[in-house]
């Protein structure tokens, strides 16, 4: 048995199984698809169609995740819904097979592999979104194939296998391009780590040619495609990137100037208003430190912490650099983004989690080393990492069943060309009605301009506001659903009276 456990196949294969079953709990559990999800679906059915993707506002994100979609469906039939979880299913898969993956790289321990099995399966946010219907799991499998093939690679030597590797490392990083745009940033700046590996100046020159190889092919022939086509919609994506990359910064400083100016006009009094650009820098690196935590989680943040203090990672130098170069690309677009919107989505800091995850299985390792002989410590910290594990295994809390049975009930009862109105994308959806209006607030209620449909369906939150503006509609509503936490959703049939 001993000598089974430690052949890759049981490792890869426990590892398999385990992710699909947590796959099939997280569709199980999902009452209502997320409304990215939403969106990717339909545009998907459009693209099937034939049909204009422009009104889709995920279509700005890169129909990418929509056309593999659309071409699955086109050869099998298959719903798309299903598709769409089955595909964000086999990425999951390959991210949880390539972070072990990662990790064998880093080390021939066994007990760190299987701790590597252990850690990935119960990670928090990986597993919170693992129903999500979202391109981001496509781009996190091939960024960490990217990061396997990287470390592969850079134990090679010269010869065929290393080129391909080299070939094949540049085709994960544009796939993860085509699934968010921050893959091909890796791309561009991915090929400069091999200038600072410890080897000779002709073998780092030789290594930058090899990774930029197929850049430098695909480069050459999307030039020659776009001439033949050049009013393809890609134009529009290419010139998104292009504008990034060369006003990105200017867009980034002027940013953070108008927001130091906000702040010191609106917030600061007149003697600290001289320090708001430093007050608002540390504001952001504090906010930005905090996201990574929690969505880290406080127990792998501190594993994380203690494996770089204890220096536990006792990998070659190369090695080192690599990951770190993910670490600080990583870094570097993440806190962009956060100081540029002054908002920064869980999601966004995945990539960067699941790099510093990588760190988790050797400190497991050493504690469990050190705390082999205290059985009090080591039950706390099962408990803990329970407790990590079930916070994103499991939903605690409010569901959304009551928007899917709303939305179930007026596909049934609410006819088709009659004024609608809602406050909730997800209600509609469901609803199957394709011609409304709608908006996130409630506003229009006070204006009046809620007698002008025939019908509303508004999702009404617990909070004592949303509950006195929908006092102000004089008509009942003829269903009403609810969680626990008397969130509801109204629907509304509205008789017009005629003079």
């Amino acid at each position: 048995m001993r000598d089974f456990l430690r052949r890759p196949v049981a490792l890869y294969g426990v590892a398999s199984f385990f992710s699909i079953v947590l796959t099939l709990i997280a569709v199980q559990r999902t009452w209502v698809i997320n409304p990215d999800g939403m969106c990717y679906l339909q545009m998907a059915e459009a693209i099937y169609h034939g049909l204009d993707i422009s009104k889709f506002g995920c279509a700005e994100a890169g129909p990418f995740f929509s056309m593999v979609m659309a071409k699955i469906a086109q050869f099998t039939g298959a719903p798309f819904l299903v598709i769409g979880n089955t595909l964000d299913g086999f990425f999951s898969l390959l991210s949880v097979l390539f972070f072990i993956g990662i990790v064998r790289q880093l080390t021939s321990d066994h007990r760190i592999q299987w701790l590597a099995v252990l850690v990935i399966l119960i990670s928090h946010e990986f597993n919170a979104i693992r129903s999500d219907i979202i391109r981001d799991h496509g781009f996190w499998a091939f960024y960490l194939i990217s990061m396997y093939l990287f470390l592969r690679y850079i134990s090679l030597e010269q010869n065929r296998k290393r080129i391909f590797t080299a070939l094949s490392l540049g085709a994960s990083l544009i796939i993860a391009g085509l699934f968010r745009v921050e893959g091909f940033v890796f791309l561009m700046l991915v090929p400069f780590t091999v200038l600072v590996l410890p080897e000779s100046f002709f073998q780092r020159i030789t290594r930058f040619i090899e990774i930029n190889l197929l850049s430098i092919i695909a480069g050459i022939s999307l030039f020659i495609w776009l001439l033949m086509h050049p009013h393809h919609h890609a134009i529009a994506r290419l010139q998104q990137l292009h504008d990034h990359l060369i006003y990105g910064f200017p867009i980034f400083i002027d940013a953070f100037q108008s927001t130091a100016d906000r702040l010191a006009l609106q917030v600061l009094s007149v003697y600290s208003a001289r320090d708001a650009q430093l007050i608002l820098f540390l504001m952001l690196v504090s906010w930005y430190v905090v996201s990574v935590i929690v969505n880290l989680t406080l127990v792998f943040s501190a594993l994380v912490m203690y494996a770089w203090v204890k220096k536990l990672a006792q990998w070659k130098k190369s090695q080192h650099i690599v990951i770190w170069a993910y670490v600080l690309i990583n870094v570097l677009i993440t806190f962009v983004v956060l100081a540029e919107n002054l908002f920064l989505a869980k999601r966004y800091l995945l990539a960067l989690s699941l790099t510093l995850t990588i760190w988790v299985p050797f400190a497991l390792n050493d504690v469990l080393i050190r705390w082999k002989n205290r059985r009090g410590l080591l039950f706390l910290l099962a408990l803990l990492l329970i407790y990590t594990a079930m916070g994103g295994i499991c939903q605690f809390g409010a569901n959304k069943k009551y928007v899917r049975l709303a939305g179930d009930w007026a596909a049934q009862h609410v006819p088709n060309h009659v004024k609608i109105f809602s406050n909730d994308y997800q209600l509609m959806y469901y609803s199957h009605h394709t011609d409304y209006d709608l908006k996130s607030g409630l506003e229009f209620i006070q204006d009046g301009k809620w007698r002008n449909y025939d019908w509303l369906m508004l999702h009404v939150n617990h909070d004592a506001a949303d509950a006195a503006i929908v006092t102000q509609i004089t008509e009942s509503p003829v269903k009403t659903f609810h969680n626990h936490r008397n969130d509801q959703i109204l629907i509304y049939h509205i008789h017009h009276t005629t003079n």
